[in-house]
């Protein structure tokens, strides 16, 4: 519970539930586990119509413990934003696939270029990072 001297008189005062789920595994934390917690914070839908047919997926990661994050449109319109995590304790290495899309660079929180990225990246335990992804039949740089 917040202090009562903070941001808001009345912060956190009142009735709030939460939900919770017992994962038995053997070893680290690892892969199994963040996907059983993405599955319990965002449970899949099921559609009916179009949707249901539609082609899921036009991005991918050739490491199970390299999850994508979120995707973002970036402000000034050019490609795709993606931050990627390594779910692991350990350094993880691995390809980031979008389809008709080649990896461009690193980007900081503000989108500012930070290096080139690869193919491939490698990302240190529990790191986050944010690439940018450009058109690959785009010149737009």
């Amino acid at each position: 519970r917040s202090p009562r001297g903070g941001p808001g008189k009345q912060v956190d005062f009142g009735e709030h539930s939460l939900e919770y789920a017992l994962f038995p595994h053997i070893g680290p934390l690892g892969a199994d586990t963040y996907r059983e917690a993405y599955f319990l914070n965002n449970p899949i839908l099921y559609t009916a119509g179009e949707a249901a047919t539609a082609q899921a997926g036009f991005m991918s990661s050739s490491n199970e413990n390299i999850i994508i994050e979120s995707v973002k449109l970036p402000e000034d319109g050019n490609g795709i934003l993606l931050r990627v995590y390594n779910c692991s304790e350990t350094e993880q290495s691995g390809a980031i696939k979008v389809a008709a899309h080649q990896p461009k660079d690193f980007v900081g929180v503000m989108e500012e270029p930070l290096e080139p990225a690869g193919k491939t990246l490698a990302l240190r335990g529990f790191e986050l990072k944010i690439i940018r992804f450009i058109n690959s039949s785009s010149n737009k740089q």
